[in-house]
């Protein structure tokens, strides 16, 4: 038993979660094994009890890990493969596409955190989530079989993929449960190593859990979970307009844009488990809290270099001409005629290059001449032409697009490990499913507003505005992180006598 004004190391070495059943008997009280329990690390846990413990957590990164290859297989693809179920889509339609798949784990996440909670299992829900995965999979492969709304069975796939992804809540809250606040910081790294290692490839708890009586810093958890829904916002942000905006900065094809996105989202994901990793160890001498706001700082930093700077302009691609005989009007573009032959691919030029004599032209009429029946696709390549940006706004040089990826990739999971330990630990050790599930529904707000947004306002203002507001929000944020920080501790029983292991009857875990 702890006396009530134990010290705050005593409080480090408190027992999770227990459950007294006639299986293995260690000091009077009973343990299920294969059950979420947590241990006083100044006890000797019992052998079979420690192996079940650490076979289950193993089976939550492993999950992890499947999920996180899951969702990135086919993200660095989205955009081609949409403009091949419907080639006249926009960048707003992709922006509901990858958002879907967030508005689904934004219903799913409370969802199997509560029913783990009412069941006391974590094995239904994940279950549940495994077998919707694998449909919701099929149903996305077969999209382009469907006879038509191809792209709007695409939403509904993306849709069905998110939910089946809010058995992250469960996952992270069985983690939370079956781990010592000491052990908790260094295994919630190595569920995120495993996280990362997916996004580079592309156990059933207690029967009865004594619900303590306390209440957590409802405004650290709040708090925390803001931080949190801040953090996935800009890196959605980020790996939502990273596609087209290299066709429209460096005119790339589909084809060399979907693969140079995977190999620098891998590259990302490689960088992450260093992260990771190094976090994992200096956290054992800085604080939390400090490492957390230098990886806001790098994600600053990251979205102010995106902002483009300069007077050199992206490519630009000529307008399509429809192939029968029409007069159209068009405003504010580019007009450069060399001669009346089709060819293979639309004309990509910087307007800067352009002579005095061409020159640029407010409104031009061009009169289309009739080629004949043609079957040729052409995949538009460089900045859209009805993107009136495109007339004024510098380019991204290559160099800071990769320069901003590495310094996000550093920001990124400092921030998103850090923050859900820390919120796991304001917490306490009580039973964490639904408040781990409305951590992961944040985060899958953040990933449904996110793609939003930023299609929306690059369409309309292009990269400045863009990632100049994201700056903006990066910026205030860490001035209400250092408002707050203060309050983000662990939970400490200064006034509540806890349970404890080898305790005397009437304090026992029921």
């Amino acid at each position: 038993m702890m006396a009530n004004n134990v010290s705050e190391e005593a409080d480090l070495r408190t027992p999770l979660l227990g459950s007294r059943v006639g299986s293995v008997h260690y000091n009077e009280i009973s343990y299920r094994p294969g059950s979420a329990i947590g241990v006083p690390s100044t006890v000797v846990e019992p052998p079979n009890e420690y192996r079940s413990r650490w076979r289950s957590i193993r089976v939550m990164y492993l999950t992890m890990f499947l999920g996180s290859v899951t969702f990135t297989i086919t993200m660095s693809s989205l955009w081609p493969f949409l403009l091949v179920l419907n080639p006249s889509t926009s960048a707003s339609f992709l922006g509901w596409v990858v958002a879907s798949y967030s508005l689904g784990q934004l219903a799913a996440s409370p969802f199997f955190g509560g029913w783990s909670n009412f069941r006391s299992s974590s094995r239904e829900p994940l279950t549940v989530s495994l077998l919707l995965t694998t449909f919701s999979n099929i149903f996305y492969m077969y999209l382009q079989s469907l006879p038509s709304h191809n792209d709007y069975y695409m939403i509904l796939a993306r849709g069905l993929i998110g939910f089946s992804a809010g058995n992250v809540a469960v996952v992270r809250s069985y983690i939370s449960g079956a781990t010592t606040v000491k052990e908790r910081t260094s295994t919630m790294a190595n569920l995120s190593i495993f996280q990362a290692m997916g996004f580079i490839l592309g156990p059933e708890s207690t029967d009865s859990v004594q619900t303590l009586d306390y209440k957590p810093d409802y405004v650290a958890v709040i708090s925390t979970i803001f931080l949190f829904f801040i953090v996935l916002f800009i890196f959605t942000v980020f790996e939502t307009i990273g596609t087209p905006l290299t066709m429209h900065m460096y005119a790339w094809t589909k084809a060399k844009a979907t693969l140079y996105q995977g190999i620098t989202l891998g590259v990302a994901g490689a960088l992450s488990i260093v992260v990771f990793v190094v976090t994992k160890i200096v956290v054992q001498r800085v604080s939390e809290r400090y490492l957390l706001f230098f990886g806001f700082c790098f994600c600053l930093g990251g979205m102010f270099v995106l902002i483009p700077w300069g007077h050199v302009l992206p490519p630009r691609g000529l307008a399509p001409i429809n192939p029968q005989n029409s007069s159209e009007t068009y405003s504010g573009m580019y007009a450069l005629v060399e001669a009346l032959t089709a060819t293979d691919s639309p004309t990509i030029y910087a307007p800067e290059n352009l002579n005095s004599e061409v020159g640029i032209q407010t409104d031009v009429t061009i009169t289309a001449i009739p080629l004949g029946n043609t079957t040729t696709v052409y995949s538009p390549q460089g900045c859209p032409w009805n993107y009136d940006w495109c007339n004024y706004v510098p380019v991204i040089h290559i160099a800071q697009y990769f320069g901003a990826t590495v310094l996000i990739s550093i920001g990124y999971p400092m921030c998103n490990l850090l923050s859900y330990t820390i919120y796991s630990k304001v917490l306490g050790p009580k039973p964490q499913g639904l408040w781990m599930g409305w951590l992961t529904a944040s985060g899958s707000l953040a990933r449904t507003v996110g793609p939003i947004y930023v299609s929306q306002v690059y369409d309309l203002f292009g990269p400045q505005v863009t990632f100049g507001s994201c700056c903006g929000i990066v910026f205030l944020t860490i001035c209400f992180y250092l408002i707050v920080c203060k309050r983000l501790v662990p939970f400490s029983f200064k006034d509540t006598s806890l349970p404890r292991f080898g305790g005397s009857e009437q304090h026992r875990v029921a």
